[in-house]
């Protein structure tokens, strides 16, 4: 078995790697290699003061792309971030079909660079739908999980979101650290960008703009997300948070 594992090796093992891999398969524990190789990078990351940075993108990012993202996100988070792309879909989403959102008219760069240029919004909205209630919920909707995002308080960002995306969020606000952050929002901006219906569900995307702010009084930088949500069929359905996509 060790000699199969340093035969697909991409170059030769130094001694210590040797010694280390020996002293697994001698112990049965080769099955946990996986959790180990992550909690050394966990406790590499702890020691540089880095964090891990797996970017979803429903459109696929050369590396210049993700370069400058990374860039742009370290400033934002205040951390070393190690970026790397993810196959194109919604955070979240896992290995679903990525669900491609109209984009947003152009925007001034900021937080998150400018936006692609607009296209016709598709509406297939169920009878029932009120476009103007349902952007003034998801205003309320986001300035809510910016306050819960802050403080942490992921049980009450769990009654807003999909279990596959509670998973997400955990992981990086654990990132973060326990500590309450300060984030101000100003000049936001909704816009419905799309309706559907598929597979026993309503799928809604938005875009969110503004100006986010560590205190009143900083200039802030420019940001714009977009959101998939999703409810089932059926009465008293509540609309839950399936995707989230930082606009570059």
């Amino acid at each position: 078995l060790f000699d199969v594992f340093t035969s697909i090796a991409r170059s030769q093992l130094p001694d210590l790697a040797r010694n280390f891999l020996k002293t697994v398969i001698d112990n049965g524990r080769v099955d946990v290699l996986p959790e180990i190789a992550a909690q050394f990078r966990s406790l590499v990351n702890s020691s540089t003061g880095s964090s891990d940075a797996l970017v979803y993108s429903a459109f696929p990012m050369d590396a210049a792309a993700l370069a400058d993202l990374g860039t742009t996100l370290e400033k934002r988070f205040g951390r070393k971030l190690q970026a790397q792309g993810a196959t194109p879909a919604y955070a979240g989403m896992g290995n679903a079909q990525a669900y491609q959102v109209p984009q947003p008219a152009p925007a001034a760069s900021g937080a998150f660079g400018g936006a692609a240029p607009a296209a016709a919004r598709t509406f297939n909205a169920p009878a029932w739908f009120d476009e103007q209630r349902f952007v003034g919920i998801a205003r309320e909707h986001f300035m809510n999980l910016q306050q819960h995002w802050d403080a942490a308080e992921m049980d009450k960002i769990a009654e807003f979101v999909t279990p596959q995306m509670l998973d997400f969020l955990r992981q990086e606000r654990a990132s973060l650290g326990d500590g309450f952050q300060s984030t101000y929002v100003d000049n936001l901006q909704v816009q419905l960008d799309g309706v559907e219906q598929q597979g026993g569900k309503t799928i809604a995307t938005l875009t969110f703009a503004g100006v986010a702010k560590s205190s009143r009084f900083d200039q802030g930088e420019a940001f714009s997300e977009s959101w998939r949500m999703e409810r089932l069929d059926g009465d008293n359905q509540p609309w839950l948070i399936a995707g989230i996509r930082q606009n570059g």
